[in-house]
């Protein structure tokens, strides 16, 4: 007979304690994507990006930060 846990194949199961630890290791280095021009905030699960746009070469910027969130994520 199996139990509910012989079918996890990776992952973390929801609702454990260790579940959000290892979700703060992973995302702590997403900080590193923004320079100093893109503020960002992570809370939980939630990460919230802003920047005061003056010029067009401001949404260029913020345009490169997503970018390299972007990558971030594939990586």
């Amino acid at each position: 007979m199996y139990s509910q846990y012989d079918y996890i194949r990776s992952g973390v199961v929801q609702g454990s304690c260790l579940g959000p630890l290892l979700f703060l290791i992973y995302i702590n280095d997403i900080i590193d994507c923004f320079d100093d021009k893109v503020n960002c905030k992570l809370y939980a699960d939630d990460v919230k990006l802003y920047t005061e746009l003056r010029s067009a070469d401001g949404g260029n910027c913020f345009q490169v930060c997503l970018d390299r969130i972007y990558q971030w994520s594939l990586t």
